[in-house]
C-alpha cells in the first residue's frame, strides 16, 4: 500500500484502484486502512468531483517510514525470492 501511494501522482490513490493494484477486496483494503491511519501513516480524503469516491493519501509519516524500511525490506525479498 505504501509503494502503490509512494508511486502515485499526489502520492494519492481512489481507494478502488489501490484495492485492484494491492489484489484486495475493498472490505480488506479498508480495513487496513483504518489501521495505517491510526498509526499516522495515511488519511482518506473525499474526491471533490465525486463525494462518494475516497482517495488513501500517504502521510509525510507514512513517506518517511517508508523511505526508513525500503532499503530493509528490498533485501528481505531479495535474500528469500531471488537468492535461492
Amino acid at each position: 500500500i505504501l509503494v502503490n501511494l509512494s508511486e502515485s501522482d499526489d502520492q494519492r490513490m481512489r481507494m478502488s484502484d489501490l484495492a485492484a493494484a494491492t489484489l484486495q477486496s475493498k472490505s480488506r483494503l479498508s480495513h487496513q486502512i483504518t489501521r495505517m491511519e491510526t498509526a499516522g501513516l495515511v488519511r482518506r480524503t473525499h474526491c471533490e468531483s465525486d463525494r462518494r469516491g475516497l482517495f488513501a493519501v500517504l502521510t509525510e509519516h507514512g513517506a518517511e517510514t517508508m523511505r526508513k524500511v525500503a532499503p530493509h525490506h528490498v533485501a528481505s525479498v531479495r535474500q528469500h525470492f531471488m537468492d535461492l
